[in-house]
């Protein structure tokens, strides 16, 4: 079984595995969605406009997606949606085709990469939730072709790319709010890039501006609106909880199961909850270890970039400054989490790269220290992917 992942062209078997199991999910379970976002989606199908703040509870919400779903929901049969949740496949499967082209373009180490990049095929909560019929999908697809154009812009500094960026963000932004909290540290990369590259500060400051400038006339059009009408940038999103959960240690254990548990709402299997639904949490624990463990590799080496940041060549520093982004996109991420007491959807496709970068380091760690003990932690990883694969069988069986 590890001799497969030992294979270069893995990475695109598992690539495939990953689309056949969302094109399974899509065939095989109703549309699950957010009521009041399928509100404002049939008012467009109903009036041929987008509605104001105050005509609907979710239309303070930035409207990209409602205007993409719209033209989905058009064939969509009375009381179905599935039309609708084409547009989350096809989102999925471009999210998951980018993950593919960051992995094989920044992770050299053939074992551990395929490890890593099974996260992305099979994990349920990442599979599921890109699945629904919400702007979720959306946020992840944008949140992870932001990473992907940040990647270019890094390791190929040019106003092309940059522009990309903006757009990307502005998009972003004109989806879910929270692609605001990437602004200023966009803003922080992008002066860094053009430093290195030795660009005067004059033409720093005017690519900045038209960056920032990009982005929020992208971006900003319904948080505008939103203060006109209703007095305030932004209305909070209905779909988002509001009850506190509790102790650190009570967040930090709901994290860990939404992140790792193998049903979203509604799409439970008896078998797959009374079975393996435990044995998966316990097992969970290693990649949890391993994600952990390269988080703290890695932030070690951010530091020690920092306090070499003049002396650093510029392949160095591409490297480094990309993966001092991906630490802060975690970081931005817990501190979503545990301040909102509710799940980010643009954070988590902005930070899923990342953590499938640190369990690579982590794998990493265990090949430096021991070849038996990347072994053993391999196949109980391969073992967690079975049982989720198992699942989503058990889901189109009914079981």
């Amino acid at each position: 079984m590890v001799t497969f992942f030992k294979r270069e062209d893995a990475l695109l078997y598992l690539l495939l595995l990953g689309i056949a199991l969302r094109v399974l999910v899509y065939l095989i379970l109703p549309p699950l969605g957010d009521s009041a976002q399928t509100d404002v989606i049939q008012f467009i199908l109903e009036k041929g406009r987008l509605p104001l703040t105050s005509e609907l509870p979710a239309a303070g919400q930035p409207p990209l997606y409602y205007l993409l779903a719209s033209l989905f929901a058009r064939f969509d049969e009375p009381g179905s949606q599935k039309a609708q949740q084409l547009l989350s496949l096809l989102l999925s499967v471009g999210s998951l085709y980018f993950l593919y082209q960051l992995s094989k373009q920044l992770l050299s180490e053939v074992l551990l990469r395929n490890g890593s990049f099974l996260l992305a095929a099979v994990l349920p909560s990442f599979l599921l939730g890109s699945l629904t019929v919400s702007n979720t999908a959306l946020t992840y697809f944008l949140g992870i072709l932001l990473l992907w154009v940040l990647s270019k812009y890094i390791h190929q500094p040019s106003q092309t790319h940059e522009i990309a960026l903006a757009v990307v963000l502005g998009l972003g932004i004109l989806t879910q709010g929270t692609f605001l909290v990437l602004g200023l540290p966009l803003v922080v990369v992008v002066a860094l890039v053009l430093w290195k590259v030795d660009a005067a500060a004059k033409l720093i400051f005017f690519r900045l501006l038209l960056f920032a400038l990009i982005a929020l006339t992208i971006g900003t059009y319904k948080y505008l609106e939103n203060y006109y009408i209703e007095g305030r940038f932004f209305i909070p999103d209905p779909a988002m909880a509001s009850e506190p959960l509790g102790t650190f240690l009570a967040q930090a254990g709901t994290l860990y199961s939404a992140f790792w548990q193998p049903e979203a709402e509604g799409t439970s299997s008896s078998l797959s909850s009374r079975y393996l639904r435990p044995v998966i949490f316990l097992l969970a624990l290693l990649p949890t270890l391993l994600i952990l463990l390269g988080f703290v590799v890695k932030s070690v080496s951010v530091l020690r970039f920092l306090s070499k940041l003049k002396k650093s060549n510029r392949t160095y520093f591409a490297k480094r400054l990309e993966e001092g982004t991906w630490l802060l996109l975690l970081v931005l991420t817990g501190v979503w989490f545990f301040r909102n007491a509710s799940p980010a959807t643009a954070m988590l496709g902005l930070s899923f790269f990342p953590l499938m970068y640190l369990l690579y380091l982590g794998f990493r760690f265990l090949h430096e220290s021991a070849a038996a003990l990347l072994q053993v932690g391999y196949l109980l990883w391969l073992g967690l992917a079975g049982l989720y694969v198992l699942h989503y069988g058990l889901l189109g069986f009914g079981g």
